[in-house]
């Protein structure tokens, strides 16, 4: 009777999920940050130049749509790295190609994100997000190597 060993994934493949992985965690770290700070009068302070209880109180309902907005886009990109997460975990378990795919378009979506931000005044945010993309090829690139077709 033959017996087949499984195929052991080099240190390489498994740097590059591993790299995915901590992409996902950052994104989802950051997103708790921005669900929980969205209404913070410091973050609309630092945003606006404007003091939050003076807009808030001129503006009240504009106010909260702002908020929970923030809240929107914060619970989006949970789902979004919480997918990618249990899709690069999919992809190191099982070796398979329609994850290593399916995590180029999470890269491309935070280029995406990262470009918008970045073109739409929000500098800081778009850098995170670039560099999470970044991130998230260079894994993409390393766990390619073990990869069949």
């Amino acid at each position: 009777m033959t017996v087949l060993e499984p195929v052991r994934p080099s240190r390489t493949t498994v740097w590059g999920w591993s790299l995915i992985a901590l992409v996902c965690a950052l994104l989802l770290t950051s997103a708790a940050w921005l669900f929980a700070a969205v209404g913070t009068p410091a973050l609309f302070e630092a945003d606006t130049g404007v003091s939050a209880a003076e807009f808030q109180a001129a503006y009240p309902s504009v106010a909260a749509e702002l908020a929970g907005r923030g809240r929107t886009i914060a619970l989006l990109l949970t789902a979004l790295a919480s997918l990618a997460l249990m899709t690069a975990f999919a992809g190191w378990r099982t070796n398979a190609v329609w994850a290593h795919r399916t995590l180029w378009i999470f890269a491309a979506a935070l280029s995406t994100i990262g470009a918008s931000a970045a073109a739409n005044g929000r500098a800081d945010v778009g850098a995170f997000h670039l560099g999470a993309g970044l991130l998230a090829a260079v894994g993409l690139l390393l766990a390619r190597r073990r990869l069949g077709p």
